[in-house]
């Protein structure tokens, strides 16, 4: 209402765009995409996404997230640059 009243444009998609692309479900949609074997433009316009930079970028984290993971399960050490919570969970 503030931004109606203010005479700028709301727009609810990019609203629901935005909470998405931040949703941890877009990461998972944009991890199982490149499983398969789909490359980050492919990607992009399967989710809607309007910035293949955007995966390119979402990608890169997921595999330093695999790549701290692999070093955990490999020395047991906590990486001491990570912000966060960290659950270790049996398989």
């Amino acid at each position: 209402m503030l931004n109606e009243a203010q005479g700028k444009y709301v727009n609810d998609d990019d609203d629901k765009v935005r909470a998405y692309t931040a949703s941890i479900r877009c990461q998972k949609d944009i991890e199982s995409l490149s499983k398969i074997g789909l490359n980050p433009q492919e990607i992009s316009r399967s989710l809607d996404l309007s910035s293949t930079s955007f995966v390119k970028s979402r990608m890169a984290k997921i595999e330093q997230d695999k790549a701290e993971r692999r070093r955990f399960l490999a020395t047991g050490r906590i990486p001491e640059t990570s912000a966060g919570v960290f659950h270790i969970l049996q398989k």
